[in-house]
């Protein structure tokens, strides 16, 4: 498995040498390099095939918990993404200049090479079964490894490779919560919204959702003003649904500044401003959010000079970060 996995990695466009180039390596694999190739190809192989596209991630996503322990560090460090990014920028646009793609059959067996380990120094191992995925991840989660923890809970609460158990999941949540993981702290929000393996208790589960927001960002506020409003994994509540939304829309987020501007066009979970979804849409669509763009057109064909006078005044004032307005001064009493 390992000499067949190296061979793959070989293949993945001669990635070592452009990645050193971008100043993540010497050359040399190592466990930095090596998730980075996995996801670069990750993908660039589902761009080029879109017919696999989802047993990738499907695959991509396993090996990612598989070996979260390892990954994680690597995918927290603060220059990953930007390098990520930049990297498969430039491997699309020398693919496009040269009009080639990546190996369809390379490709294919990059599916398989996410049923490996990757270890510490970044060498690819063996595949794993659930059961012996649970085995080790379980002795580094009583070691205190955080990320560890993390997937011990994941992997009680999904039955995968131990019998499902939601008490236990919880039980790990807790431990890896508590050490500050962002990760366990929505999932145990979760479980006490659910009453799954803790009594529910709505007051709790919000707690850890708050916690949890302020560790993982903007797009966190953003989901929990979604659950919400769907009423997924917690009770919908409309309110609550507008009050994660803004939060999240306060820190420039497009699509919670589109939500806020549904919630207020029709008055759901709080006032019906046309004034304020107008701000709210305009936001959005200055972020390039089409919805927005679309949504901020429409209204303004159909309320009056004024109201839509202020609605620009407000979008164009109103800055990343600054509380956003509660009401409008002319959009209240408009239906």
């Amino acid at each position: 498995m390992q000499s067949f996995t190296r061979n793959v990695l070989k293949c993945i466009c001669v990635l070592v040498v452009p990645l050193a180039a971008h100043g993540w390596s010497n050359g040399k694999m190592s466990v930095d390099l090596t998730v980075l190739i996995m996801a670069a190809t990750k993908d660039i192989c589902s761009d080029a095939y879109p017919d696999i596209r989802a047993g990738l991630q499907t695959s991509y996503e396993s090996w990612r918990t598989r070996n979260a322990s390892v990954i994680r560090p690597v995918e927290n460090n603060p220059e990953y993404k930007s390098t990520l990014a930049v990297f498969i920028s430039d491997e699309k646009k020398k693919k496009i200049e040269k009009n080639t793609g990546p190996d369809r059959k390379m490709c294919e067996q990059l599916i398989q090479v996410f049923g490996s380990t990757i270890d510490a120094e970044g060498n690819i191992g063996k595949a794993e079964s659930d059961t012996e995925v649970a085995i080790r991840v379980r002795k580094d989660a009583e070691s205190g490894n955080v990320e560890a923890q993390y997937v011990l809970g994941d992997l009680y609460a999904s039955g995968r490779g131990v019998p499902q158990n939601y008490k236990e999941s919880s039980t790990w949540y807790r431990k890896a919560a508590e050490q500050g993981n962002a990760r366990a702290q929505y999932k145990l929000g979760l479980m006490y919204a659910n009453g799954r393996g803790v009594p529910k208790d709505d007051e709790e589960a919000a707690s850890w959702f708050l916690k949890s927001s302020k560790y993982s960002g903007t797009y966190s506020l953003f989901r929990l003003g979604e659950m919400y409003a769907d009423g997924q994994e917690v009770p919908k509540n409309d309110i609550l649904a507008v009050a994660w939304y803004r939060k999240a829309a306060a820190w420039g987020l497009p699509d919670a500044q589109y939500k806020l501007g549904i919630m207020y066009e029709y008055g759901i979970g709080t006032t019906t401003d046309i004034v304020l979804a107008y701000m709210f849409y305009s936001l959005s669509a200055e972020s390039g959010n089409d919805k927005g763009k679309g949504s901020r057109s429409r209204l303004a064909e159909i309320i009056t000079p004024s109201q839509l006078e202020e609605g620009q005044t407000l979008a164009m004032k109103w800055k990343r970060g600054v509380p956003l307005p509660t009401k409008s001064i002319s959009g209240i009493d408009s239906q």
